[in-house]
Order: structure tokens, then sequence, then C-alpha cells
């Protein structure tokens, strides 16, 4: 096996057990622990629920869930391909800071939405 298909299959491996963990979470119904305990929602409340929506193809209850579900799969590739999506390491810089600033807009604006007791997540 070449060296550079090995951290491939490694990483291809751990993403599989994390997406075998979330479905066991998901399975389970295991509650978000910073919601439990402090009462404020985290940047991910609503996550599973939406995946769970987008695989019955509820998409607009995907986004109501949680707008920014589809960074998830975009994360996976960048990590998958080792910061080099589509063989450009300047390209996945920059996915990670777009997926990051949108998820932490994202996370302001549903706190404030949320505190307002506009948001039943």
């Amino acid at each position: 096996m070449s060296e550079r298909v090995k951290p491939f299959l490694l990483r291809l491996l751990l993403l599989a057990l994390l997406a075998l963990a979330l479905l066991l979470v998901v399975y389970y119904g295991t509650p978000c622990l910073i919601r439990k305990y402090t009462g404020v929602i985290c940047p991910a409340c609503g996550m599973s629920r939406a995946w769970l929506a987008a695989l019955r193809l509820d998409l607009a209850s995907a986004f109501y869930y949680h707008p920014m579900f589809l960074s998830i799969p975009v994360l996976a590739l960048v990590y998958l391909f080792d910061g080099k999506p589509f063989g450009s390491e300047k390209l996945g810089r920059w996915l990670y800071v777009i997926v990051l600033a949108g998820l932490v807009v994202c996370y302001i604006l549903r706190l404030v939405t949320y505190l307002s007791g506009n948001l039943h997540v």
C-alpha cells in the first residue's frame, strides 16, 4: 500500500467511526449536555435533527433545525483529502475559514433568537 493511500484510509476510517458514533447518539436520543446543564443551546444544537430531516429529503425542516448542516460534509471532504480538496491547499484553508465563520455567525444569530424566546430547539 502506498504511503499516500494509508493516511487517506485512516481518515476515512476515522470519519466512518465518527458517523457511527453520531448514529448511536441519534438512535439513543442522547441530549445535548451543554443545553442540559447550562440551559443555553450549543453551536451544534439541532444538527442531528437537521440531518435526520435531510435524510427524509425534508430540506426545509433540515435548514430550520440547523442552517449550517451542510457544513459537515464540506469539512469531512476537506479533512479526508488532507486539507487539499481538488489538490488545492489554499482552497482547503478558505473552506475551513468560510465554514467556521458561517458557524460562528449562525450560532450568534440562533443564540440571540433562542434567548429572545423565538427559537425552539
